[in-house]
């Protein structure tokens, strides 16, 4: 790692003779910390899509939950205490009535 104050690949050619002549058989590659950089660094675009993507399947797995506790407590309740949750047009549909409230 070389760094210079102006264009780094303009010291490549002094740099690569140098090296040249400590050892002949070092493997010797330039490039830029920015071009370094930007190869290492993952796209915006793709941390953005994975915040939507795990966010979208949390809110599909908490419906799902939600769901599921609801129909295994209309499942597991007697039809007695599930009249409470009864509507007045669902007491009609059966040709029942709600008892009237005590006053």
């Amino acid at each position: 790692m070389v760094r210079t104050q102006g264009e780094p690949l303009a010291l490549a050619e002094s740099v690569l003779r140098k090296i040249r002549e400590v050892n002949s058989e070092i493997p010797v590659s330039f490039t830029t910390m920015d071009a370094r950089l930007a190869q290492t660094i993952p796209h915006r675009g793709s941390a953005a899509f994975c915040s939507v993507f795990f966010a979208g399947l949390a809110v599909l797995l908490a419906m799902a939950g939600v769901y599921g506790v609801m129909s295994y407590r209309s499942a597991s309740e007697s039809p007695r205490s599930a009249s409470a949750w009864r509507t007045p047009h669902q007491y009609r549909a059966h040709g029942a009535r709600p008892s009237e409230p005590s006053q």
